[in-house]
């Protein structure tokens, strides 16, 4: 079966808002959704959880080039992807993502 990686873009100048998203996360989410949760990033800043792996990109580059460096080092074939500012603020339909992955498959 294939697996989902969740990812996160941010930078580090909005590390103000990562406790509110990160709890929000681990909060509305099952510890099983995802097989495993990436940050990208231009600084690895002590916010991070450790649940995360840090995947650090050059902020001079363009947002195109960012992504691109750091999608390729996903060795998931699916993932949810969304920026910091993305707070949840109800239970995430695992169900709904789990169907949605069927029919890809």
């Amino acid at each position: 079966m294939s697996k989902i990686a969740f990812i996160v873009n941010t930078i580090s100048k909005n590390n103000d808002i990562w406790n509110a998203f990160f709890d929000s996360v681990d909060y509305y989410t099952t510890k099983d959704l995802f097989s495993n949760k990436y940050v990208f990033v231009d600084d690895d800043l002590s916010k991070i959880p450790e649940e995360y792996s840090v995947i650090k990109y050059d902020a001079t580059k363009t947002y195109k080039e960012q992504f691109c460096s750091c999608i390729n080092k996903v060795e998931e074939e699916y993932c949810i992807y969304v920026s910091e500012d993305y707070i949840l603020y109800n239970k995430v339909n695992e169900k709904k993502i789990n169907q949605f992955k069927e029919i890809l498959n």
